[in-house]
């Protein structure tokens, strides 16, 4: 409704995802039955995505947003970590990923 074209939700609880699915959500994906960052790069190709929102904030959510983003977007981190993260700052830099 703000414009995006897609929008992709991923979600380990199935509840979540289809009321993702009810409100619009294009594609969903249950990261316990789906690896995230292949079916996203299968769907959408390697430059497919514009732009990223991490609302759970774990190294594991944050490193497929890493892997999944094209070059030179925004990685919006919402979701507030709980500790240190460990980020592959070479994928990052090489990607010119902004990380916010």
């Amino acid at each position: 409704m703000s414009g995006a074209g897609e929008v992709i939700i991923t979600d380990l609880l199935d509840h979540k995802l289809k009321k993702a699915e009810e409100l619009g959500a294009d594609r969903i994906i249950n990261p316990q039955c789906r690896d995230v960052v292949k079916s996203v790069q299968q769907e959408y190709g390697r430059d497919g995505i514009d732009l990223i929102y991490d609302c759970v904030g774990t190294e594991e959510t944050l490193s497929q947003a890493i892997q999944i983003a094209r070059k030179g977007i925004k990685i919006m981190m919402v979701g507030m970590p709980r500790g240190q993260i460990r980020v592959d700052l070479l994928f990052v830099q090489d990607r010119e990923l902004e990380i916010v």
